[in-house]
């Protein structure tokens, strides 16, 4: 069981795309539990607005988490402290997965993974399992450019983490690189924590079949989300223009209805349809919004 849920499907950090209208939107469709973007520790401290942004948490969202970016032990104690002082979430993670270059060039995400850094991260674990009295977990990467997951998870499951999120590559390999379903069950078959298993899984259909054969305690979907929040139930009897339309309104409602979250939403809803480049390329250059809305709204009726 994870936070009280049994086989729970998860909706996966995404940098930019994982907004809060958008979890709200996939959490009212069927992900169990919803995550934050990445936020930085030390923004979340400085009371900075956009790290505030972020973790707003609808009433939809019952299970859900903040993602936390450091690799500083003070902050990362500091950050907990407010969490839970003021009840932001349900679980706090650590980020041991970004493989941006603009991220692990600053020693943060998936650069804590490399084996030099191991007495930081070991640091980091010891802390986060020992401060908080929500559930502490880690979304991570196999390793940067060699495995190591395996030695971290063992470190993980002597420092009280809840659950580890294991995407199923290097934090070097691109997404053409097909990930590897028996670095999952290598985890879950020599780790007890539970693991979700993250990466290439297109739908919930998939997922469950992962979860009926295999020891796996949980299904994370990111890229797969993306436009297409249909991934957590495909039963869900509205049509993508008709989400879309729900989005737009959330968004309206939040402090995200910007031209960059709007044209990133309405490009991801188009991007499945064929010939739907020409729209995309001309959405991007647009700056009003309503034209945007429209524009894409059209587009997706008609599509059907």
């Amino acid at each position: 069981m994870i936070l009280g849920l049994k086989n729970p499907f998860f909706l996966s950090p995404l940098a930019n795309i994982t907004i809060p209208p958008f979890r709200r939107l996939c959490a009212e469709i069927g992900a169990d539990v919803t995550v934050s973007e990445m936020t930085f520790a030390r923004g979340l401290i400085l009371n900075q607005l956009k790290s505030l942004n972020r973790i707003q948490k609808s009433k939809h969202e019952k299970k859900f988490g903040i993602q936390l970016l450091t690799n500083n032990v003070k902050e990362l104690i500091d950050s907990i402290n407010i969490i839970e002082e003021q009840k932001l979430a349900d679980f706090i993670e650590l980020n041991l997965g970004c493989p941006k270059r603009k991220i692990t060039n600053a020693n943060l995400g998936a650069a804590l993974l490399i084996p030099k850094n191991s007495r930081l991260l070991l640091n980091l674990l010891e802390t986060g399992g020992s401060t908080t009295t929500i559930p502490f977990s880690i979304k991570m990467r196999l390793g940067f450019s060699e495995k190591t997951y395996l030695n971290i998870l063992k470190h993980a499951e002597k420092n009280n983490i809840a659950f580890a999120t294991l995407h199923a590559r290097l934090a070097i390999d691109s997404y053409k690189i097909p990930i590897n379903v028996a670095n999952w069950n290598e985890a879950v078959q020599k780790i007890t924590i539970p693991i979700i298993a993250n990466g290439d899984i297109p739908n919930k259909e998939i997922g469950l079949k992962i979860l009926e054969n295999s020891k796996i305690s949980g299904i994370a979907i990111g890229r797969a989300a993306r436009g297409n929040p249909k991934v957590f139930n495909k039963n869900f009897p509205l049509s993508l223009a008709a989400q879309y339309k729900i989005l737009i309104q959330y968004m309206k409602d939040s402090n995200f209805f910007s031209p960059l979250y709007v044209k990133i939403q309405s490009n991801d809803f188009l991007k499945k349809f064929r010939y739907s480049s020409y729209l995309r390329n001309k959405i991007t250059s647009m700056q009003n919004l309503e034209d945007i809305v429209s524009t894409t709204r059209e587009a997706l009726e008609a599509y059907g």
